[in-house]
Protein backbone atom coordinates (compact mmCIF):
# COMPACT_ATOMS: atom_id res chain seq x y z
CA UNK A 1 0.00 0.00 0.00
CA UNK A 2 1.38 3.46 -1.00
CA UNK A 3 0.80 6.04 1.64
CA UNK A 4 0.91 9.90 1.36
CA UNK A 5 3.05 12.09 3.04
CA UNK A 6 1.23 15.45 3.56
CA UNK A 7 2.75 17.36 6.12
CA UNK A 8 6.79 17.86 6.78
CA UNK A 9 6.34 16.47 10.03
CA UNK A 10 5.37 13.09 8.98
CA UNK A 11 7.89 13.65 6.04
CA UNK A 12 10.48 13.59 8.45
CA UNK A 13 9.13 11.23 10.74
CA UNK A 14 9.63 8.80 7.59
CA UNK A 15 12.85 10.13 6.01
CA UNK A 16 14.11 9.38 9.63
CA UNK A 17 13.42 5.74 9.60
CA UNK A 18 15.51 2.84 10.11
CA UNK A 19 14.09 1.19 7.31
CA UNK A 20 15.15 2.14 3.53
CA UNK A 21 12.05 4.34 1.58
CA UNK A 22 11.36 5.19 -1.38
CA UNK A 23 9.61 8.20 -1.82
CA UNK A 24 7.67 9.27 -5.48
CA UNK A 25 7.28 12.78 -5.56
CA UNK A 26 4.78 13.72 -7.87
CA UNK A 27 2.08 15.98 -9.14
CA UNK A 28 -1.23 15.38 -10.00
CA UNK A 29 -0.95 17.54 -13.58
CA UNK A 30 2.60 16.08 -14.31
CA UNK A 31 1.56 13.36 -16.91
CA UNK A 32 4.76 11.29 -16.59
CA UNK A 33 4.05 11.21 -12.71
CA UNK A 34 0.09 9.57 -13.66
CA UNK A 35 1.68 7.12 -16.40
CA UNK A 36 4.16 5.73 -13.36
CA UNK A 37 1.89 5.92 -10.61
CA UNK A 38 -0.10 2.77 -11.76
CA UNK A 39 3.76 0.70 -11.40
CA UNK A 40 4.55 2.62 -8.45
CA UNK A 41 1.51 1.24 -6.87
CA UNK A 42 1.85 -2.36 -8.44
CA UNK A 43 5.01 -2.65 -6.49
CA UNK A 44 4.47 -1.18 -3.55
CA UNK A 45 1.62 -3.89 -2.87
CA UNK A 46 4.34 -6.44 -3.90
CA UNK A 47 6.92 -5.47 -1.15
CA UNK A 48 7.85 -6.54 2.13
CA UNK A 49 10.79 -4.34 3.31
CA UNK A 50 10.72 -1.68 1.54
CA UNK A 51 8.35 1.29 2.51
CA UNK A 52 6.66 3.06 -1.03
CA UNK A 53 5.48 6.84 -0.46
CA UNK A 54 4.57 9.68 -2.57
CA UNK A 55 4.68 13.23 -2.00
CA UNK A 56 2.98 15.45 -3.86
CA UNK A 57 4.99 18.58 -4.28
CA UNK A 58 1.69 20.82 -4.47
CA UNK A 59 0.36 19.34 -1.16
CA UNK A 60 3.45 19.19 0.62
CA UNK A 61 5.99 22.06 -0.96
CA UNK A 62 7.97 21.87 2.38
CA UNK A 63 9.18 18.41 1.97
CA UNK A 64 9.77 18.65 -2.17
CA UNK A 65 12.08 21.85 -1.09
CA UNK A 66 14.10 19.75 1.66
CA UNK A 67 14.65 17.21 -0.80
CA UNK A 68 15.89 19.66 -3.80
CA UNK A 69 13.25 18.08 -6.16
CA UNK A 70 13.72 20.47 -9.48
CA UNK A 71 11.56 17.22 -12.09
CA UNK A 72 8.81 15.06 -11.23
CA UNK A 73 8.58 12.32 -11.10
CA UNK A 74 11.51 12.16 -8.81
CA UNK A 75 12.47 8.70 -6.95
CA UNK A 76 14.72 8.86 -3.76
CA UNK A 77 15.72 6.18 -1.44
CA UNK A 78 15.97 7.24 2.56
CA UNK A 79 17.68 5.74 5.67
CA UNK A 80 18.04 7.30 8.75
CA UNK A 81 17.73 10.36 7.33
CA UNK A 82 20.19 10.52 4.59
CA UNK A 83 19.29 10.35 0.98
CA UNK A 84 20.80 7.65 -0.44
CA UNK A 85 19.99 7.66 -4.16
CA UNK A 86 17.88 8.97 -6.56
CA UNK A 87 16.54 8.87 -10.04
CA UNK A 88 14.40 11.48 -12.25
CA UNK A 89 11.93 10.89 -14.94
CA UNK A 90 9.17 8.07 -15.68
CA UNK A 91 11.22 4.85 -16.34
CA UNK A 92 9.46 1.88 -15.62
CA UNK A 93 12.76 -0.05 -15.75
CA UNK A 94 14.70 2.04 -13.46
CA UNK A 95 11.90 1.67 -10.90
CA UNK A 96 11.67 -2.01 -10.97
CA UNK A 97 15.72 -2.19 -10.56
CA UNK A 98 15.99 0.30 -7.68
CA UNK A 99 12.40 -1.36 -6.00
CA UNK A 100 14.41 -4.65 -6.69
CA UNK A 101 17.55 -3.68 -5.17
CA UNK A 102 16.43 -2.15 -1.65
CA UNK A 103 13.71 -4.82 -1.53
CA UNK A 104 16.90 -7.41 -1.37
CA UNK A 105 18.94 -4.91 0.35
CA UNK A 106 16.44 -4.86 3.13
CA UNK A 107 15.95 -8.83 3.82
Amino acid sequence: MVRTISDIQTWNETVDSVRYVLINFTARWCDPCQRIDAKFIELAEKTKYLDLIQVDVDQNGEAAEVADIAVMPTFQIWKDGLMIEKFEGADDEKLMALVEKYETIST
